[in-house]
């Protein structure tokens, strides 16, 4: 009977341990959504984020690194996200950076390297990469007059 209760009590330890680490766990999915020209040599990339709608999400500043197709690091730029989150009414965000369009020219990706959250009453905590699900996102073909 005692190996019972030492299961039971094991188990539901366990179990309680997980669900809070889970609780603690934010999710975000990430995505490039598009790069503009936004004049005298500076590319403006926007960024599209969606929280799921259950988490919510302080202000985030999400140090990006532009990398060349050998992984060799062109420029690094901090995408800033105002609050969002928290119901499905507000489970996007977005923003944008810009870097030197020269910089990046030969840029074949982009890595999230650090991230932080920082809160109305100021507190800052910094956010696990895991934290972040990348997604490629496809535009769908535009044709004019049906062609």
């Amino acid at each position: 009977m005692k190996d019972i209760h030492r299961y039971l009590l094991a188990s539901t330890l366990i179990f309680s341990a997980l669900a809070c680490n889970a609780q603690e766990q934010h999710y975000l999915a990430i995505q490039h959504t598009d790069t503009v020209y936004a004049n005298q040599g500076v590319c403006a990339y926007h960024f599209s984020l969606d929280s799921g709608g259950a988490d919510e999400f302080g202000h985030l500043y999400i140090t990006l690194q532009f990398n060349d197709k050998k992984g060799k690091t062109l420029a690094e730029s901090t995408l800033e996200v105002e609050p969002f989150g928290g119901s499905s009414a507000t489970r996007y965000g977005g923003g944008f950076t810009e870097v030197d369009c020269e910089q990046v020219e030969q840029a074949k990706s982009i890595a999230i390297i650090q991230a932080t959250e920082v809160f109305a009453h100021n507190q800052v905590t910094r956010l696990p990469i895991s934290t972040f699900t990348p997604e490629f996102h496809q535009p769908l073909k535009i044709t004019v007059g049906g062609r």
